[in-house]
């Protein structure tokens, strides 16, 4: 479940690894992974394995 938090993030708690991302997102897990580093340098988002944290919003999307 998505959760919106005080400082304007978004939590999605949800176990993921690269590899089902890239399935999900059919593409390679190669360019799934540059993808995330990307936004992880750009602080858009943060990411482990047990979640993603999404940093920066577009007002549009949400």
């Amino acid at each position: 479940m998505l959760s919106k938090k005080e400082d304007e993030t978004i939590l999605v708690p949800y176990p993921i690894t690269l590899v089902e991302l890239s399935k999900v997102s059919g593409t390679t897990r190669e360019t799934t992974s540059q993808m995330v580093q990307q936004l992880v340098a750009e602080n858009k988002v943060q990411h482990n394995r047990k979640y993603f944290k999404i940093l920066e919003i577009d007002d549009d999307s949400y």
